[in-house]
């Protein structure tokens, strides 16, 4: 079968086909795995800072669901005004699994109080993709509160 174009091309019906069903099925072009990616542990430490005399930093860290090979973490920690944010972001090599951690660097006399473990934003090799909020994340059980003094 041959499809004539109005310029005179002939594609081939059967290759527009195959293409057309593959992006219909999700086989193709960078589709999501069913498989949900889910996250099995979140922690971070310390759990308590001093900026006082200078950068401190807080490791985040995180584990996903068996079968997911994480590829990107973000995650930020949101000062008690609501209004500061300090993050960090990752691309995890491959190698690594379903784990992946971060580093958080918070500035010489950063905002006093508690902050808050504002979000998680994963990736995982398959194109899955997990977004967790505050709410979300105490939801599951990891801990959002980091005390800076």
């Amino acid at each position: 079968m041959h499809i004539h174009m109005r310029d005179g091309q002939v594609i081939n019906g059967l290759l527009l086909n195959l293409c057309a069903s593959l992006a219909l099925t999700g086989a193709a072009f960078g589709a999501t795995d069913p498989s949900p990616l889910e996250l099995k542990s979140l922690q971070f430490a310390p759990t308590a800072i001093d900026t006082g005399a200078g950068d401190a930093e807080v490791t985040v860290s995180i584990s996903s669901n068996a079968g997911s090979t994480v590829t990107y973490f973000e995650t930020s920690f949101l000062d008690p005004s609501g209004v500061f944010r300090r993050s960090a972001a990752t691309k995890v090599s491959a190698n690594q699994s379903g784990t992946a951690s971060v580093k958080v660097t918070f500035p010489k006399f950063s905002s006093s109080g508690t902050w808050t473990l504002s979000g998680a934003f994963v990736i995982d090799s398959k194109g899955n993709t997990l977004t967790l909020d505050t709410a979300e994340l105490v939801g599951q059980g990891f801990q959002t509160r980091l005390t800076v003094t």
